[in-house]
């Protein structure tokens, strides 16, 4: 099955938390009593949100982390390569890693395709458009 690792789940739920209170310094320890999730990990992933400058952080006894930008600026892709890295789906499409069998295999054109469509879908949404249809 394609899809999101718990780093992934967990970032873009720790985005959402934040979305819904864009103004507003929230805690790590809120989101995750709220969510149900484990706070070490989301710390984790905070900091790699933060050093891509995704989110920023307020220190303090009120401090927490906030969004740097507006939702509609923040591009799927790019929360998506934060937290998961690439974004290969054969070992032929990744942009590290060779392939054994990369000079008699008859897929690799078809998988680069796939790859190219998958980067051109999540570039062409942004936060924003994940909370579209729930208002």
């Amino acid at each position: 099955m394609f899809g999101l690792s718990t780093k992934g789940e967990y970032g873009l739920s720790l985005l959402e938390s934040l979305a819904y209170e864009p103004t507003t310094v929230v805690s790590l320890k809120k989101i995750a009593k709220a969510k149900k999730l484990p706070i070490k990990y989301l710390e984790r992933l905070a900091s790699s949100l933060k050093r891509a400058g995704l989110i920023k952080s307020k220190e303090g006894a009120k401090g927490g982390y906030y969004l740097a930008k507006p939702i509609a600026q923040i591009k799927l892709i790019d929360v998506i390569k934060i937290l998961e890295g690439d974004l290969a789906p054969t070992i032929c499409t990744g942009d590290h890693l060779k392939c054994p069998r990369q000079d008699t295999c008859t897929m690799k054109q078809g998988w680069l395709g796939v790859r190219n469509k998958i980067y051109f879908i999540l570039s062409s949404y942004t936060l924003a458009d994940l909370f579209k249809n729930n208002n």
